[in-house]
């Protein structure tokens, strides 16, 4: 390389040096002033948190179940079954093996709940029928407490009884004593009339 050639790239080698420096500069400076900012770029977008019950493939919130998987899990004794009405309502009829936990008292039995059933247990919840809000409002705070696979009988105590599915009960009382005289819900949360599990065609 001659001394004159050399004279010609040293000038040129300490303009690229300069002009990345500044650039590295402008860069840091943007970044320090950009993270001062109230309102700055996000320029890193975190993770979206997970909710216990949203992890695995389950879908977002309590989903709707068939009375006929229902009589399957049932035969299997593969999920917990909850007839969220009135304490009156299921004295007088309910399906097999269901237990009565209300979500107004879920204070009360929630924790023995949390230690007798893992987050993954098979739970469904019913109430009268399509109309009646019982279920899924119990369903919705089982989900947001850690239960995913949590299902809501849409066709109720009503299209159970219906079909000629298995029933227990635990008293004479008639189904028609529970919604009016319990006052365990108001009209809008229980709109399915109740069906005497003596005439599956009458409601009440």
């Amino acid at each position: 390389m001659t001394s004159h050639e050399s004279k010609i790239e040293q000038p040129l080698w300490t303009a690229c040096r300069q002009a990345l420096m500044i650039t590295v500069a402008a860069v840091v400076l943007g970044l320090i002033v950009n993270a001062l900012r109230p309102q700055g770029l996000e320029l890193v977008r975190p993770p979206d948190p997970v909710s216990p019950a949203t992890t695995g493939a389950k879908s977002a919130g309590p989903q709707p179940i068939e009375l006929e998987a229902v009589l399957e899990q049932l035969q299997h004794g593969d999920a917990v079954i909850i007839d969220a009405r009135s304490e009156f309502d299921y004295a007088a009829g309910h399906i097999a093996t269901a237990r009565n936990l209300q979500a107004k008292n879920l204070d009360a039995w929630m924790p023995d709940f949390f230690t007798t059933h893992l987050p993954e247990t098979p739970i469904i919840v019913y109430c009268s029928g399509p109309r009646c809000q019982l279920a899924e409002r119990l369903a919705d705070r089982l989900y947001e407490l850690g239960y995913a696979n949590v299902h809501t009988l849409t066709a109720g105590w009503n299209g159970w009884l219906a079909n000629g599915y298995p029933t227990d009960s635990e008293s004479a009382l008639t189904a028609g004593q529970s919604l009016d005289q319990s006052g365990d819900c108001a009209s809008d949360e229980c709109g399915d009339g109740q069906v005497s599990p003596t005439d599956p065609t009458q409601s009440q």
